[in-house]
């Protein structure tokens, strides 16, 4: 009967870990967030491991946290294209997918360097209008939306004319109070005056 005592305990750890539905040998079988993170720079890996970290970002505090220590570093270092394939890589767009999708503001510089790259491969070279949905760092600035706004305000006082272009475009697309506020305030005194009448006669009409 001394035993008894201890087949209880047994019995009450063993339901606990079945009935949460977590074996501890199941437990330490999932990938860490450091070890997705660098499955996420693979081409083989690229994709599954995003859906994975977007997962983990948006329930795990500390994963979002380290995310965001190392994703913008990542992005920064652009879309990894080649005169033979100037479009970018599968693994750069499941990058700058995942910052948009988590509404990552540390990684808006990074975003904003590469505004102008389009999946089509190339840059713009005109006003068109025309939606960011070829721009994926564009598009995933309009994701992290009003906390972008600073970036996208440098890009229209210092970027070149395909960079002020994209950034007046993902204003327009934030489309928030503030962002037409800033679109505004560049229509009436922003020192590219072509950019200018094209966001008076596209965007604010």
């Amino acid at each position: 009967m001394r035993f008894f005592p201890k087949l209880l305990a047994l019995t009450a750890v063993l339901s606990y870990s079945l009935g949460s539905g977590i074996h501890p040998l199941a437990a330490q079988a999932q990938p860490t967030v450091s070890a997705l993170f660098q499955q996420l720079q693979s081409n083989q890996t690229s994709s599954q491991a995003e859906a994975q970290l977007l997962q983990l970002g948006n329930s795990d505090v500390g994963a979002k946290r380290y995310l965001a220590r190392h994703l913008p570093a990542l992005i920064g270092k652009g879309p990894k294209g080649s005169p033979q394939v100037p479009y970018p890589q599968q693994l750069w767009l499941d990058e700058v997918r995942l910052a948009g999708e988590l509404r990552m503001v540390e990684a808006a510089p990074a975003l904003a360097k590469w505004i102008s790259v389009r999946t089509g491969g190339g840059l713009i070279t005109q006003f068109r209008e025309e939606s960011l949905q070829d721009s994926p760092a564009g598009t995933a600035l309009v994701q992290i939306g009003d906390p972008a706004i600073p970036t996208l305000q440098d890009l229209l006082a210092h970027g070149n004319r395909d960079e002020r272009v994209e950034a007046a475009r993902a204003l327009d697309d934030i489309g928030s109070p503030k962002a037409t506020a800033t679109l505004r305030q560049y229509a009436a005194t922003g020192q590219d005056r072509d950019l200018a009448d094209f966001i008076k006669r596209v965007m604010l009409r």
